[in-house]
């Protein structure tokens, strides 16, 4: 034999003896949880404590009647008690969730389903209930257009104080405190996957898509990423537990395999698993065909994992810091305008010496500017038709303002749109409706290049229940040049220039938010919309931004279904980014005060800030109402909140006292702070209300990555060295004799 041949056999031998060996483990016990319910349908998930096992089931197979349950065993394999997988106290059966995660929170279990997170007691008791879909901050990624889904939760796991949540239907790692905010995210893989917490690191892992094994700290940030990736991942002391497939593997934690093996049965494969203690509880499952249907067989098998590799060290979790939103920043003063009577403020713009507002008292047109120093500049109304209601106002070329809305020159129940221009001065230069029969209303209004004015809104034809999206331009003097209006179910409420002579709209398509562009004729270039929740009876944009990336930022509102058990009103206040194409990148609901189980938010107004992130406002329930029915119309708390770029709470601050104030629109001046234009009364009347909020902390400056070499595990090519040809066919052969035999070696050792 040549000698080039003859030495990587050697080598290659020399190195097989040395690779883990598989162990032969024998199951400590063996559950199957068919024999104590033979109606199991479904095994979903696992949590171990290193006494007992809890398992999340789906039963009913056996009379179509589905419902989820929590089985509890004790360590010999005998059921200690069976409970309803419950949503809330009291729910039997009806409310039962499906168990799609199992962890162990301290003595009690917590279960995931979707958008819930429940803590059972012993027994069965609901402890607490989370539902990550009311987050002050939720993730609301979508797959397929939707940003609340229903999607699969597959892995969650404790510290005692946040909840850390691998969620399947948008690939994202949340951290969640205990009074339920989002306090950090990472975008991961929206495939099924494994969370664990080892000291102060979250490992995540999935082995379809990244394929990968990632190492995060606490505020899920990265520190390393690892191969390969596995389909489930738990702790044995210090080393890592992966299994994939039929494989189960003590890894050191560099990810190097210290041991492996196929501990199950023939035609078995691993579904999910939990260790504690040293050992190590497996769900199995395989799939027979039975009367031309599969059914899945599950069992729990019980493994004592030093008979694969020694114990070690336990590393010790750190005692985590409680949860505080950043401190809000101070008013640096407020402002209330307005005589007898109610005026209301809902539009907003900066100018080089003050700030006009704008909006109606009684039935007129309102309009007021203040300098810098807050003193009034002018006041005025427009009053040439009745019903006059502005909702949006923007200054002109020649430094007059144009104000856009509706009115109601007729007295009837319809309205016309309605557009006026004032000069500097304050006095109206002129006013003109739109429309004919119908009901037909602007909410925003814009220069456009060259001259005239874009205004959108939406027109209702008679007897119609639906609305379309109503585009006008007008010339300078505010004739129609052109008009345009849009598919049924569609809406305008804000808009921002396309850069072409087009603009983008956000509004309401079918109870979604929308966003539609459209070219200088009126064309659409592209629209999407996007639904806040499957279920949802209603959502809407009320705001839209262009940002620093070319994208774009929406404010608007949603409505959750309501629950009997909880409350009658849900609306959030919803805050969301799309690239500049329209598709979306996160969304968030913020969801504030509750008053007698009822909420109701608004997000009407956002910006971005110097760091990224956006500032928004808008309204809240207030929180001293009281009776036993709220309705939209109650009292309203206005709140004012800072996000980072991706969306994440960083603090919240609510101004008004025991009367109602409402945020309507907003700027970041010129020194950083924030002015928020809106209404504030006190039970009799309501004045135009300006607030100054100084600028509050803003979010640190990204740090720059330093370049390293290639994380643990990672595989870096080497090049061939120079003049080299490539590997000599006579070492190729050997090499692969010699590799199947050691494999077919090391799988007869398995058995």
């Amino acid at each position: 034999m040549k000698p080039l041949v003859l030495l990587p056999m050697i080598v290659l031998a020399l190195i097989a003896t040395a690779l883990p060996a598989g162990a032969e483990l024998i199951p400590l016990v063996t559950i199957d949880p068919k024999a104590d319910d033979p109606g199991l349908r479904s095994v979903f998930s696992i949590a171990f404590d290193g006494d007992r096992v809890f398992l999340g089931v789906q039963t009913g197979a056996s009379t179509g009647t589905y419902e989820c349950n929590i089985m509890v065993y004790d360590e010999s394999g005998r059921l200690l008690k069976i409970f309803p997988a419950v949503s809330w106290p009291g729910n039997q059966p009806a409310g039962t969730i499906i168990p799609d995660g199992l962890a162990m929170n301290g003595s009690n279990v917590m279960a995931l389903d979707n958008n819930l997170i429940i803590t059972y007691g012993d027994g069965g008791s609901v402890l607490a209930r989370r539902s990550i879909a009311k987050l002050d901050t939720a993730s609301l990624v979508p797959r397929t257009g939707q940003f609340y889904s229903y999607n699969t939760t597959v892995s969650v796991a404790s510290d005692g104080e946040y909840i850390y949540v691998y969620r399947a239907d948008n690939g994202r790692i949340q951290k969640i405190s205990g009074d339920n905010v989002l306090v950090a995210e990472y975008p991961f893989s929206p495939v099924s996957g494994a969370l664990a917490l080892r000291g102060n690191e979250v490992w995540i892992t999935e082995q379809e898509m990244a394929s990968k094994t990632v190492v995060l700290s606490s505020d899920l940030r990265v520190i390393r990423e690892l191969k390969p990736g596995a389909n489930n991942l738990a702790l044995y002391d210090d080393k890592i537990l992966t299994s994939s497939y039929r494989d189960l593997t003590v890894r050191d934690t560099d990810f190097k395999v210290i041991a492996t093996t196929n501990p199950l049965p023939a035609n078995c494969y691993i579904h999910r698993m939990a260790a504690c203690d040293g050992k190590v509880a497996i769900v199995g499952y395989n799939m027979t065909r039975v009367g031309g249907r599969i059914v899945n067989d599950h069992k729990v098998y019980l493994y004592d994992l030093t008979q694969l590799a020694p114990r070690g060290n336990p590393v010790p979790s750190p005692v985590p810091s409680p949860f505080s939103l950043k401190a809000s920043p101070d008013i640096e003063w407020d402002a209330r305008y307005g005589g007898s009577g109610d005026q209301i403020v809902l539009a907003l713009i900066e100018t080089e010496d003050g700030y006009v507002m704008a909006g109606y008292s009684g039935q007129q047109g309102y309009l007021l500017k203040v300098f810098e120093n807050r003193t009034l500049a002018w006041e005025t109304t427009a009053d040439k038709y009745a019903g006059t209601h502005i909702m949006s106002v923007t200054q002109a070329p020649d430094g007059s303002y144009i104000a856009a809305g509706y009115a109601n020159p007729a007295g009837q129940e319809e309205f016309d749109a309605y557009l006026a221009k004032i000069g500097d001065d304050g006095k109206v230069i002129w006013e003109t409706v739109y429309g004919a029969s119908g009901d037909e209303r602007f909410y925003d209004v814009l220069p456009v290049p060259g001259g005239g004015y874009v205004a959108v809104g939406y027109l209702k034809p008679p007897g119609s229940k639906d609305s379309r999206l109503y585009l006008v331009r007008t010339d300078a003097g505010g004739n129609v040049t052109s008009s345009k209006t849009y598919e049924e179910g569609t809406s305008g409420s804000a808009m921002v220039p396309a850069g072409d002579g087009g603009v983008v709209i956000t509004g309401n398509k079918k109870n979604m938010i929308y966003l539609l562009q459209v070219d200088r004729e009126g064309g659409v270039v592209r629209e999407k919309s996007y639904q806040a929740l499957a279920t949802s009876p209603s959502c809407a944009g009320n705001d839209i931004i262009r940002t620093a990336d070319g994208g774009y930022a929406i404010a608007g509102t949603m409505m959750a279904p309501a629950s009997g058990q909880t409350y009658t009103v849900n609306v959030d206040a919803v805050l969301l980014k799309a690239d500049a194409d329209g598709n979306l990148e996160w969304g968030r609901a913020f969801d504030f005060l509750y008053v007698n189980g009822n909420s109701g938010n608004s997000g009407n107004a956002l910006r971005q800030t110097e760091d990224g992130g956006f500032v928004m406002t808008g309204y809240s329930f207030h929180r001293d109402t009281s009776g036993s029915k709220v309705g939209v119309y109650s009292k309203h708390l206005m709140f004012v909140i800072k996000t980072d770029e991706n969306g994440i709470l960083q603090w919240r601050k609510y101004v008004g006292d025991d009367d109602l104030t409402e945020g309507w629109d907003l700027e970041v001046t010129s020194d950083g702070g924030y002015l928020i234009a809106g209404t504030r009364g006190d039970g009799r009347d309501t004045d135009a209300y300006l607030v100054k909020l100084e600028q509050g902390p803003l979010s640190p400056a990204a740090s720059p990555v330093a370049s390293a070499s290639p994380a643990p595990g990672t595989v870096t090519p080497v090049p061939d060295p120079a003049g080299a040809s490539g590997c000599c066919p006579a070492v190729i052969l050997p090499l692969l004799i010699v590799g199947v035999l050691v494999l077919a070696n090391r799988n007869n050792g398995n058995r």
